[in-house]
């Protein structure tokens, strides 16, 4: 294959991997701008041609209400990927559906619709065996904590803070803070997107403080993006920041940690241990005694709060007091 009909084709290639689905869009300058970082120098008006010639075979739109002209993948467009999706993903995706729906925020799921389709089609053409129930009837997910519902994301607040987080634009917020009823306005530069179980969270650097701060993305009532880039601080790395304990996980404190379980409480442990470290010891009780290097942070002491009484904290006693001092305090309660 000649050259410059290989670089056409990867620049075709980019060009759609680039679009979003409408009624998100993207301008010919932002694809320019992005196909540039991937190595591909190509001007704006070569990407304005392509498009256009992509419209004609592909079902990509653009608004022309204003411009620059926006371009997306029609929004009802059939999931578009490379190689095609194998019947083990297809599967796959079927029980993100299923069992991931109450989980994911309503506009992630919008998002999915398509590579959804993708997978009942795909599971649709495959042929099975006459007289037996279908893979999916034969699986169930069931979660490790109580479920709840997940919080409503506002679709508008959640598709800016994104985009922003990836063209590194500052933004206006209106946030609303747990327990209070006025919101408060804020100027941020989103960092990092980080998913902590039904709850999203946006770690953002206050320019004017000059301090990182995380939003529940649920709270924020309204965002609008400042067009005005900001230089993502070379300071601030997302896994420090969590390892610092913040969100509940990381810490600073590592300690020998012993616990005792009941045994019927302490085997999954053994299964999956708690790290790599993870020294056991089976006692007379019938009991297993369980030893780590583990970091003190809320997250744990949540963890071994969980198990009520099937565990002891027998070290370090530090944590053994703080357990200890919540119990007597939920015990008292009940006790009134």
């Amino acid at each position: 294959m000649p050259a410059d009909t290989r670089e056409t084709l990867l620049r075709l290639w980019e060009i759609l991997k680039h679009l979003p689905r409408y009624p998100s869009k993207v301008t010919a300058s932002e694809i320019t701008s992005r196909l540039a970082k991937s190595g591909l120098d190509v001007e704006k008006r070569t990407i304005e041609r392509d498009l256009v010639k992509l419209s004609d075979v592909f079902p990509v739109v653009s608004d022309e209400r204003s411009k620059p002209f926006g371009w997306a993948w029609a929004k009802d467009a059939a999931a578009f990927s490379l190689p095609g999706l194998a019947t083990s993903e297809a599967l796959s995706m079927c029980l993100v559906e299923r069992y991931l729906s109450r989980l994911l925020p309503n506009a992630s799921m919008e998002f999915l619709q398509p590579h959804f389709r993708e997978a009942h089609r795909k599971l649709g053409n495959s042929v099975s065996r006459p007289g037996h129930q279908s893979w999916l009837d034969k699986v169930r997910v069931l979660p490790p904590t109580q479920p709840r519902v997940p919080p409503t994301i506002d679709a508008a607040v959640q598709k800016t803070i994104y985009d922003a987080l990836l063209d590194e634009k500052e933004v206006k917020i209106r946030y609303r803070h747990r327990g209070s009823t006025e919101p408060k306005g804020y100027r941020v530069w989103p960092l990092t997107i980080v998913q902590r179980g039904q709850v999203i969270h946006v770690v953002t650097q206050l320019p004017e403080e000059g301090i990182i701060r995380r939003f529940a993305l649920n709270r924020i009532l309204s965002a609008e993006t400042i067009d005005k880039k900001f230089d993502y601080p070379k300071n601030y790395d997302p896994d420090q920041w969590l390892s610092e304990g913040n969100l509940g996980f990381g810490g600073s404190e590592m300690a020998l940690v012993v616990l005792e379980f009941e045994r019927e409480a302490g085997e999954p442990i053994v299964e999956r241990p708690l790290a790599d470290d993870q020294r056991i010891e089976c006692l007379p009780n019938g009991n297993i005694r369980i030893s780590a290097q583990l970091v003190i942070n809320r997250q744990l002491i949540w963890w071994i709060l969980g198990y009520g009484n099937q565990v002891e904290v027998i070290a370090p006693d530090s944590l053994r007091t703080v357990i200890g001092t919540t119990a007597e305090v939920v015990a008292n309660m009940y006790r009134k």
